[in-house]
């Protein structure tokens, strides 16, 4: 009956994993790791992950590499899922279609919703709003406070006293600091020409497989450029090469 019970698995198993191969457009079952391109190796390492079903899956832009007929897959597989999914993504369709619950980090707080991504669209608008109007509020209060301490009333008193108290908590940081947003900057590069990126007949592959072959182009200043392609042409490899991450096989790239 347990011999009968591991077959049962097993087939079980393999059923599931054909099926999710497929989905996900995995590469043939003999193809070497070390041979794959940056989509291909991640599609494995997702499919592997999904099918040793733990208990809670923590994915980091999962929809990444995956065409429309994969994603959909994908968001079948995890509304039947058991366990708890929690998922960095700026899928805003996938987030849509899976989430039932938003954590939403603003200004150093963890604000969550349970919801998917239209709801708390809808919410996040309106806690917006109320906020807007409360913060006006406050700056009205803050005005009519400013303009009685400049009229020059004595604080001595126990009601001026109370209205010293009244501005310094309205000017209190820590009461502004949830309506602050924390900038960071970044201080221009030293490098930047009319040309930001020059790739000279460039050439990449992984064993006998041949990805990139006599590529040569140039980003001018300013640029938006989109690369597109089938998954496992090797976009990802082009990305770590141009960070320096991989070498090419052979020709440059020259950042301005």
């Amino acid at each position: 009956m347990k011999r009968s019970s591991r077959r049962h698995d097993g087939h079980n198993l393999n059923v599931q994993l054909e099926r999710a191969a497929d989905a996900l457009r995995l590469p043939d079952w003999d193809a070497k790791i070390a041979n794959l391109s940056g989509g291909e190796r991640r599609r494995v390492a997702l499919c592997r992950l999904l099918l040793e079903k733990p208990d809670m899956l923590l994915l980091d832009e999962p929809t990444n590499h995956l065409d429309a007929e994969s994603v959909a897959w994908l968001e079948r597989f995890l509304h039947d899922f058991e366990g708890t999914v929690v998922a960095i993504t700026h899928d805003r369709y996938f987030l849509d279609n899976v989430a039932g619950w938003i954590l939403e980090l603003d200004r150093g707080e963890g604000i969550p919703w349970e919801g998917n991504y239209s709801s708390w669209l809808e919410q996040k608008d309106q806690r917006l709003a109320q906020e807007a109007s409360q913060e006006a509020a406050r700056r009205k209060s803050i005005e009519k406070e400013l303009e009685w301490v400049r009229q020059g009333a004595k604080g001595r008193q126990s009601k001026g006293k109370a209205r010293l108290a009244r501005f310094e908590e309205l000017n209190n940081t820590e009461y502004q600091k949830r309506n602050e947003t924390n900038e960071l900057f970044i201080p221009p590069g030293a490098r930047l020409g009319d040309k930001v990126v020059e790739v000279t007949n460039l050439r990449k592959s992984y064993g006998d497989r041949l990805l990139i072959d006599d590529l040569t182009f140039s980003v001018p200043k300013g640029a938006i450029v989109g690369i597109i392609g089938p998954n496992g042409a090797g976009k990802s490899t082009l990305f770590r090469m141009m960070s320096g991450q991989e070498q090419p096989d052979s020709g440059s790239i020259t950042l301005g």
